[in-house]
């Protein structure tokens, strides 16, 4: 389907994206799309509102404290909901997940514990269940350059016996058909997490 064309000057563009505050709005406003609004802008040579990433970054942080979803925030605050967790992201504000209650499976099949208060957990506050297992059973934590390998090789299988450290280059030489790889297999099973493992600070 063709774009709608639009018959408009830039200071008719211009000020009603004054006034109205987005390309969105301004889209609405002339019955356009948005990418029309956009490239119109870019022609003419209109300048576009930078966003206060740092101002929605606090605002994203008290909200998340109190308990607001991703698409809460993004309605409270009249940004994308996707734009929220990318803030939330750079600036490693963790967001309540109400839809999983302390577990969770990613699409590759790995389990995530919610553990907010780990170094190493991820925007929502989770970590791999069998990293955390590997790590009660040494007492440490895991620095980030140690793999933790799933001797079956089912993801979900996070039974400490199953489990077994590896760098990325051992991990790699494990999988590899190669001379060497498989006999890796052996050797790895034997080591159970070497006491040389780098430990993060």
């Amino acid at each position: 389907m063709a774009e709608k064309k639009l018959f408009a000057t830039k200071e008719e563009i211009e000020s009603a994206y004054l006034n109205l505050g987005s390309a969105e709005k301004v889209a609405l406003h002339f019955n356009v799309s948005k990418k029309t609004i956009l490239n119109h802008m870019k022609k003419l040579n209109i300048s576009r509102k930078e966003r206060d990433v740092s101002k929605h970054a606090v605002a994203i942080s008290v909200l998340s404290k109190r308990g607001f979803s991703t698409s809460e925030m993004g309605g409270i605050l009249g940004i994308n909901g996707n734009y929220v967790t990318k803030i939330a992201r750079q600036f490693g504000i963790r967001i309540p997940d109400y839809f999983h209650k302390g577990y969770a499976k990613t699409d590759r099949g790995y389990i995530l514990v919610m553990k907010p208060d780990h170094p190493h957990a991820d925007s929502k506050g989770y970590v791999r269940e069998h990293r955390l297992v590997v790590e009660k059973r040494l007492g440490i934590i895991l620095d980030k350059s140690i793999l933790v390998h799933h001797a079956d090789e089912r993801k979900s299988n996070n039974d400490d016996e199953n489990l077994d450290c590896m760098t990325i280059g051992q991990h790699v030489s494990h999988h590899h058909t190669g001379k060497d790889g498989r006999k890796r297999k052996d050797i790895m099973a034997k080591e159970r997490c070497p006491a040389l493992v780098p430990v993060s600070p």
